[in-house]
């Protein structure tokens, strides 16, 4: 086994006689990124202080390049925290920043100079090292405390919701050097977040959490194309499950109000029930009628810049659609599916 596994068996964390992480598993090799991802209060940044040590853990393991660290102290678990508020030492300049967890250490003043250069430069900062974190943008911040936790070449880093403290002008352009940062580390690195962009984009795997559970677990294509239930389908994907009959005709939807060709579907259906997957770029609209279209009423419409994102109704059943052309509140419209949009059989489903 490569001493940068980190695997989590079976973990269970408590506040209070309430348990808020229940039985949590999962294993993701070394030189890759991991994105826990889910609604506020799903557990997530519970289990991310659980990995740094900073919480206890009431059952499970967390081993990491084959050590149990479960009980080991913060200090020592070769671990790296980058906070969502970065927390940074304020008297020291980057140059310092970079270097404290180094000289923590007793790492020799020659190899801690080497270190420190080269993350300098790596994250180019080598022209602000002399500046203290007030004088920062956001963004400069943000690379100092990943610079700072890469200093130790820990076998994991922790970074918690590392893009939420930026303005969204400069998250996309901090999101791609992040990720260029984050590919050099021989470690695993482990991010929270809760951005459903920022988990596919990043990460090599992804952990999808609710009230404490892990939902389910994979490469962010497996999750996009499979999603495990209606939860992550609508949080991960913005995508809406719907159940379906498939016979010779067609296959039929939303109580047979709806027949949809076989020929639109990947993969071909074959007979029987079966869930089809519907994202906002699944679904067509028209002004009239047209062959497998299903008639349904306009409910909201929200402008988006390159289209408008339509919300309709079809058959008492509320579906998300996206639209290059004016529609109001209220319209009548047709709805159809794009070619290849997705079918999943039922019994295929899985977290």
């Amino acid at each position: 086994m490569s001493d940068r596994w980190l695997e989590i068996e079976q973990l269970s964390i408590d506040y209070g006689g309430t348990r808020a992480v229940r039985e949590v598993s999962l294993s993701v090799p070394a030189g890759t990124t991991l994105a826990i991802v889910g609604p506020s209060g799903c557990g997530k940044t519970s289990l991310l202080r659980a990995i740094a040590g900073l919480v206890p853990v009431a059952a499970g393991r967390i081993i990491a390049g084959g050590d149990d660290i479960t009980s080991t102290p913060p200090s020592r678990r070769d671990v790296g925290l980058v906070p969502q508020q970065y927390a940074l030492f304020p008297h020291l300049t980057v140059r310092g920043n970079v270097e404290y967890g180094l000289r923590a250490r007793k790492v020799d003043p020659r190899s801690r100079a080497e270190v420190v250069e080269r993350l300098l430069t790596f994250t180019e900062l080598t022209d602000f090292a002399d500046r203290r974190p007030a004088q920062l943008s956001g963004g400069q911040r943000q690379r100092v405390a990943l610079a700072r936790a890469m200093a130790i070449e820990p076998r994991v880093l922790l970074l918690d919701e590392p893009l939420a403290a930026l303005d969204p002008q400069l998250r996309g352009a901090m999101r791609r050097q992040l990720m260029t940062l984050l590919a050099a580390s021989t470690g695993v690195n482990v991010m929270v977040t809760h951005d459903r962009h920022e988990a596919l984009s990043m990460a090599d795997h992804v952990a999808v959490m609710r009230a404490g559970e892990l939902v389910q677990f994979g490469t962010p294509r497996d999750l996009w194309d499979r999603p495990a239930d209606d939860f992550v389908a609508d949080f991960l994907c913005a995508a809406t499950y719907v159940d379906v009959e498939a016979d010779d005709r067609g296959v039929h939807a939303l109580g047979g109000h709806w027949t949809i060709p076989h020929e639109l579907l990947q993969p071909p259906s074959s007979r029987g029930p079966a869930r089809l997957l519907l994202r906002p770029d699944s679904l067509l609209l028209h002004d009239a009628p047209a062959p497998g279209s299903v008639e349904a009423v306009v409910t909201h419409t929200e402008f988006v810049g390159e289209s408008t994102q339509v919300t309709v109704d079809v058959a008492g059943r509320t579906l998300t659609a996206r639209s290059g052309r004016p529609v109001r509140r209220g319209d009548r419209v047709f709805v159809t599916l794009s070619m290849g949009t997705a079918l999943v059989q039922k019994e295929k489903v899985a977290a």
